[in-house]
């Protein structure tokens, strides 16, 4: 009898310790930890509107407004044909109103094909001669002396090349004004003639190609999608999202269009194996990059659409890609193409990766990527440092602001008083002269006002973080089995102390139910 009792003693308290708060949250701790909802993929929107994104046509078609006052101005036809591979033939065609009284071309080193119109008036200049009021000029331009840097293409379908140096300078009897040929706000009307021809403020796009157009706010985008290329992103969401940026990034030097080029691939002759490369107020881009990371090259191009600052010191050099690479990948985090972690964990890995170069001291850069890596690192820093000592009322883009805003050549000196206006602390200029003028790296230290956890990462987010070199994958397998194999020893030391544990409350519980049943004095 004492051990049938005894047995139900020990029952009757192992079902109130389950029963009770404590044990209640042991049992159910694992199933509100492991039920977690997954995030929506990303933060972009679709418009389903006809006219997003719709093809526009042909020659002729004026892309931006004017702004030159056309009774004193003259208007500009351009035609160009490709001759051969590394030649084209741009011709010139001006409307000259009444109101001109003189009108000069600065070619440069440019051979001449042909004239109407216009004399031999110095060794780079053509002159008007005011037989006809549509003089016309045909130039030869060799593709081989501007596309070195990498920023020029040229290939057998297509070429992406600098616009050659052609100034229009022209008097009436109130003024004398000088012009880029290719300015076209600068001129009263501005044609196109050739169909496969695209012209930006100092870039050509010449081969066969679709066109895609969408206006936002005070900006024309313009999507140039040569033959058989097949974009990643889908036109929408690219439009969507470059005019979403055009909206978030409050920096000034915004441009009443830009252009972007899609490329099925990176051409040969382009130098260090950039995804893309951008000159004026038109850039190319690898058309297969993805939007939905926090390298995203569309948003890195987009954003040198907006800087002005094309004068600088060689301090500041460092300056033009690594705004561009941080708000390419602050654009990526603010525009819900990737979630905070994805974003904290990029810029905090970048200081495990950072050099020991100094960003003021080109000549100490090691590799063209410095002002990728660590630049964008203390700009990241520099932005989380301003917002902190100013209580999130500033940031970097008010600094980015003030610089474009600027006359003059950017130097160092003026970036540090920029900053330090902007942050309203001298201490500041200590702090950049630490992390811009020595080999130090700071550490980041994201600003946030809401104090949020990062959200946890989908499955499709840990995916991308597999390695698929032989090397990456070699290496991840060993971590991985070094891993599996401590967190096996770790959870045979638990389970050992847990049976230890439970052996030693049975033990209790039977000399408690001895005690109370009368077996145990």
């Amino acid at each position: 009898m004492g051990r049938h009792v005894s047995l139900a003693i020990r029952l009757f308290l192992v079902a109130c310790i389950a029963g009770s708060p404590l044990g209640a949250g042991l049992l159910t701790g694992v199933v509100a930890g492991g039920a977690s909802t997954p995030a929506v993929a990303d933060g972009s929107t679709f418009r389903t509107d006809p006219g997003s994104g719709a093809a526009v046509a042909g020659p002729g078609r004026a892309t931006i407004p004017r702004t030159a006052a056309p009774g004193s101005t003259p208007g500009v036809a351009i035609a160009v044909e490709r001759t051969a591979s590394t030649t084209l033939s741009v011709t010139v065609t001006y409307e000259v109103p009444p109101s001109v009284r003189g009108l000069r071309v600065v070619i440069g080193d440019l051979p001449v094909e042909g004239t109407r119109g216009f004399d031999r008036c110095g060794s780079n200049r053509l002159c008007w001669d005011g037989s006809t009021a549509e003089p016309t000029l045909a130039l030869r331009y060799d593709l081989r002396t501007r596309t070195r840097s990498y920023a020029g293409i040229v290939n057998d379908s297509m070429v992406f090349a600098p616009a050659p140096r052609i100034y229009t300078v022209w008097r009436t009897d109130d003024e004398r004004r000088t012009a880029p040929l290719f300015a076209k706000g600068e001129y009263a009307t501005y044609e196109v003639a050739s169909e496969r021809t695209v012209v930006a403020n100092a870039t050509l796009f010449h081969g066969p190609h679709a066109e895609y157009e969408r206006t936002t706010g005070s900006t024309d985008f313009r999507l140039i999608v040569p033959d058989g290329t097949r974009l990643g992103p889908s036109r929408e969401r690219l439009f969507d999202t470059l005019a979403d940026a055009e909206t978030a990034l409050d920096v000034g030097g915004r441009n009443r269009e830009v252009i972007a080029v899609a490329l099925a691939d990176t051409p040969g002759e382009t130098k260090l194996g950039l995804a893309g490369a951008t000159v004026g107020n038109a850039f190319w881009a690898r058309a297969g990059a993805s939007l939905s990371n926090t390298h995203s090259v569309w948003l890195h191009e987009y954003v040198h659409t907006r800087q002005r600052f094309a004068d600088r010191s060689r301090a500041m050099e460092w300056f033009v890609e690594a705004s561009a690479e941080y708000y390419a990948a602050r654009l990526s985090h603010d525009l819900g193409l990737v979630n905070d972690l994805e974003y904290e964990w990029e810029l905090k890995s970048r200081r495990v990766s950072a050099s020991d170069d100094v960003l003021a001291d080109p000549t100490t850069w090691e590799r063209p990527n410095v002002p990728y890596r660590k630049g964008a690192l203390v700009l990241a820093a520099l932005d989380a440092e301003i917002r902190n000592r100013t209580e999130g009322d500033h940031s970097l883009e008010d600094v980015f602001r003030r610089l474009n805003r600027a006359d003059g050549t950017l130097t160092y000196e003026s970036f540090v008083t920029s900053v330090v206006a902007v942050s309203a602390d001298p201490a500041m200029e200590q702090w950049l002269d630490r992390y811009v003028k020595s080999d130090a790296t700071p550490r980041y230290d994201p600003y946030d006002s809401r104090e949020r956890l990062p959200t946890a990462p989908r499955m499709d987010e840990v995916a991308a973080l597999v390695p698929t070199s032989p090397l990456g994958f070699g290496v991840t397998t060993i971590g991985l089995a070094l891993a599996t194999m401590f967190t096996l020893s770790v959870l045979s030391t638990i389970g050992r102390t847990l049976q230890w544990l439970v052996e030693a409350i049975f033990d209790g519980l039977g000399w408690l139910a001895d005690r109370l049943s009368g077996r145990r004095r």
